[in-house]
Parts: structure tokens; sequence; C-alpha cells
């Protein structure tokens, strides 16, 4: 799959920088941390004209979610129910840098 989308645009995926990944960590429970990150060459086309809808942003986006852990199944399976919540241990997050003023809506 190489399907980044943000709206109607697809940055694709750059599988150099990305990775999802799951942990047995001993107590039944299963730690996933995924990162995407938006292909670079696609991101520079969507960024080439000034007045291109991404041109503020500097880098492509980057998604990610870290320590989010869910009961493990049987074999490749997991466990429908709750996940184990500790707000302490799980983030996520979209990463897209905008060089502008950002301030000046706030008052």
């Amino acid at each position: 799959m190489t399907v980044f989308s943000i709206g109607n645009t697809n940055f694709d995926v750059d599988f150099a920088q990305s990775s999802i990944c799951l942990e047995e960590d001993g107590t039944g429970m299963v730690e996933l941390n995924i990162d995407i990150h938006g292909d670079d060459d696609v991101f520079m086309r969507l960024t080439e004209p000034d007045d291109a809808q991404w041109s503020w942003a500097l880098y492509p986006p980057a998604f990610f979610l870290h320590g989010l852990r869910i009961p493990g199944g049987q074999g490749d399976a997991f466990a429908i129910g709750m996940l184990d919540t500790h707000p302490e241990a799980e983030e996520s997050g979209m990463y897209m840098m905008e060089y502008g003023d950002v301030s000046g809506g706030c008052k």
C-alpha cells in the first residue's frame, strides 16, 4: 500500500522511513508502534508551484502512533477488547512543518 493521504491529496509512503511494529511485552499485551512518512519526491511535486495547496509546508507529512498496547490473541490474531490505557505510554501525532507566522490569529 502506498497511500498516505490528507483530504484528497496522496503523499505516497516513504518505505525507507516508515514502519509498523508489533512487540509482545510478556504480559499478554502487544505494543503497536506506527511511523508513516510521506514520500519526499511526491511532496516536492505537490509543493512546486508557489500557489500550490501544500506550498506552505517544508517537509512531507509524518504520522506516528507509539506505545499503543492491545490484547494479544492466538497465533496471528488479536483479541477484540479494551485497550490497555495508560496515558503516559501512548503518543500519537501528525507532523507537517509550517514556516509562516501562525500567531496572528490568536488574540
